[in-house]
């Protein structure tokens, strides 16, 4: 998940030559309390919405420039999961990528990152989810990994989560399987406690529930 993948780019970049009427028009629209500005390509910094009531409506942007914040910005190389990290601040709303020549690609916001993960390999793949719970220092992924992979399967995500105090670890991964019965046995043996499942529906499933949907458009008729 790289970061040029995540850009919004139904978020276009107010430019200097933009006067504070079109910025307050625009950043209404988009809901950001901060707004992205360039000069052509370059970029120039983030407009705070709630400054750019603060001048009649003629004035440029060119003329306020002092006032724009330089800051959030990740450069084009960095992973979608350190944006991801970023975001989860209070302090940050939206992050501008920029690279060292000052070139703006876009603005990245949550639902850009959002949007990201749910089209990702790990989401869109079928599967199951399984969440097990291990002692800290029992944890090898390497053990796991071979646990499951001696089954024909494969772990496509995985995420842990850390029980204060506890001394155990919640772990959270999707494997590329339906089939987890023997996964789950051989888990279980070798100690790991399988604390719960999800399973996507099954093709079976989808095909009936489009039938039934098909009849009663027909029976509609």
């Amino acid at each position: 998940m790289d970061v040029l993948s995540l850009i919004n780019k139904d978020i276009a970049a107010l430019q200097l030559t933009d006067n504070i009427g079109k910025a307050v028009a625009v950043t209404a629209q988009s809901c950001l309390p901060v707004y992205p500005v360039v000069s052509g390509d370059r970029w120039m910094g983030f407009l705070p919405s709630s400054i750019s009531g603060s001048y009649p409506e003629t004035v440029l942007l060119s003329e306020i420039v002092e006032r724009l914040l330089k800051a959030p910005v990740v450069p084009p190389h960095f992973h979608g999961y350190d944006i991801l990290r970023m975001l989860h601040s209070p302090e940050y709303v939206c992050v501008a990528v920029v690279d060292t020549n000052m070139h703006y690609y876009g603005i990245i916001e949550p639902y850009s990152v959002l949007r990201g993960l749910s089209n990702s390999l790990a989401i869109a793949s079928p599967g199951t989810v399984l969440v097990l719970r291990i002692r800290s220092i029992n944890f090898e992924l390497s053990r796991i990994a071979r646990i499951i992979e001696e089954k024909m399967a494969k772990i496509l995500f995985l995420h842990v989560d850390g029980e204060e105090n506890s001394g155990f670890l919640t772990v959270h991964m999707k494997i590329n399987t339906q089939e987890i019965q023997a996964i789950s046995s051989d888990l279980e043996r070798f100690g790991y406690e399988i604390v719960d499942h999800f399973q996507e529906k099954s093709k079976y499933n989808d095909e009936l529930m489009d039938n039934y949907q098909a009849l009663m458009k027909y029976l509609d008729y």
